[in-house]
């Protein structure tokens, strides 16, 4: 199979997990920029794969892909001395994730889970729900810090701080219902 046909499959595959991904990922940056990176995560994974390594797990290279390419873009606009927007990851994609498609109920609840936090984010600082957003749409702490260009050390503690008061808070309100 030519690496036109694989990037072709895995873009019918992996396509909408992608743009999802870049979402999340250039939530810094304006999203005018998004078509351009994902043309830009494209070409990547089409050199990639036409360099003929094996590449068994397409979408661990997505990942990896799209986490390259917007570190390399805020690195760029961060040169350059832009202002980048700090734009909210206000919600997370309304499409269910692929594991969990044939659970409605389970989707359901996690959605729900989901709203539940987002509720409760608003009453911290902007640095700190990207954060927490970052690390519920699986960002590790690394490659959050370079997202936001912050050390590993402050986005974990930061991170662990925050989500210890968002158990207490939400059990607060399980409580009180």
């Amino acid at each position: 199979m030519s690496s036109d046909q694989r990037l072709r499959a895995w873009l019918a595959e992996y396509g909408q997990s992608l743009r999802s991904a870049l979402r999340r990922a250039g939530s810094q940056l304006p999203l005018s920029d998004l078509d351009d990176l994902e043309q830009e995560v494209h070409i990547r994974l089409w050199r990639a794969l036409g360099s003929e390594r094996e590449m068994r797990q397409p979408a661990s290279w997505i990942k990896q892909t799209v986490l390259s390419v917007t570190i390399d873009a805020l690195r760029r606009a961060n040169s350059r001395g832009d202002q980048l927007p700090r734009a909210e990851l206000s919600t997370l994609d309304e499409s269910p994730p692929q594991q969990l498609d044939d659970d409605p109920a389970r989707w359901s609840a996690s959605r729900q889970d989901v709203e539940r936090i987002e509720a409760q984010l608003d009453r911290y600082e902007v640095d700190t729900r990207r954060v927490v957003r970052l690390y519920l749409a699986g960002f590790s702490t690394d490659e959050s810090a370079q997202m936001l260009d912050w050390t590993e050390a402050k986005v974990r503690n930061l991170l662990y701080r925050t989500l210890a008061d968002l158990r207490a808070r939400l059990q607060e309100k399980d409580h009180e219902r």
